[in-house]
């Protein structure tokens, strides 16, 4: 009996509906992202001047560009080798960025270096998942095309190409000089860039490239 009183002064006890508005929120914190991701690809060039029958390698993280030991070309006379290398770059800043600076030291053996024997050349790339931007043209934009001495004090900004869009990035290619083929021309060294003489002191050749995003 008790216990039906009880039940029946609950039921009978005003409800009172919120009139007001009633705020509640919804949060995410989207965290500063500053930095690169680079990564080295080995391109064997096939023994053609063309891209067309290259074969890309693996890409490597933070790989290096390693020409390997050089063969000489007894027709030319000149070293040369049998790869050359892509360098993608991802620029990851979504507060923005002003310069990257490409810098370099010296391709030496301690005495005589390597520096005006390669090729520099940076495009932009604004295809995803295929190996098209592998050359300049539609699918790239090209920035510079330098000797390594050039380079070693190079810089790309955004005015040169906006590559804060999802699916853009940048790509270096390294290659040594082979010589210019006159019945191709768009394969022409880039500007100050000539063939590893066959006098070229032997010895290992080592420089050092640093990227650095501001």
């Amino acid at each position: 009996m008790g216990a039906a009183l009880m039940m029946a002064a609950l039921f009978a006890m005003p409800c009172f509906a919120q009139t007001t508005p009633v705020n509640y929120q919804v949060t995410a914190t989207v965290p500063t992202q500053f930095g690169l991701i680079v990564s080295a690809t080995s391109i064997d060039a096939n023994g053609t001047p063309g891209p067309s029958d290259d074969i890309w390698g693996t890409p490597v993280p933070n790989g290096n560009v390693s020409f390997g030991t050089l063969t000489l070309d007894t027709d030319n006379m000149v070293f040369i080798s049998s790869s050359y290398y892509a360098v993608d770059v991802a620029i990851i800043a979504n507060s923005g960025w002003t310069s990257l600076l490409h810098s370099a030291t010296s391709v030496t053996n301690g005495t005589d270096n390597l520096d005006n024997n390669i090729n520099v050349t940076t495009i932009a790339c604004s295809i995803v998942g295929t190996d098209e931007c592998a050359t300049s043209g539609t699918t790239a934009i090209d920035i510079q095309k330098l000797s390594y001495t050039s380079a070693m004090s190079m810089t790309v900004t955004p005015v040169d190409v906006d590559i804060d869009i999802a699916g853009q990035w940048l790509r270096i290619f390294y290659g040594l000089s082979s010589g210019n083929d006159p019945l191709n021309p768009q394969y022409d060294d880039n500007p100050g860039v000539s063939p590893v003489p066959a006098s070229q002191p032997s010895g290992s050749y080592t420089g050092t490239i640093t990227l650095t995003l501001s």
